[in-house]
């Protein structure tokens, strides 16, 4: 079963998962059209960040 937690994105656990996202977000998207938050914009109190997490382990989501 899946667990999805209220998180911190710049916590130590998110900051790998979140860099291979922007790294891969940013290989797949014209520099025009480039709209992804860093851990810094996704920690601001306006936005609720969520991760995902399988028996202790966050989940990386793939394509």
């Amino acid at each position: 079963m899946i667990e999805l937690r209220e998180d911190d994105p710049r916590a130590s656990h998110v900051a790998a998962m979140l860099a291979l996202h922007l790294i891969d977000a940013h290989a797949d998207t014209p520099p025009g059209f480039r709209h992804a938050l860093d851990a810094n914009g996704l920690g601001t109190p306006d936005i609720t960040f969520w991760t995902a997490w399988r028996d202790g382990t966050l989940r990386e989501w793939a394509r």
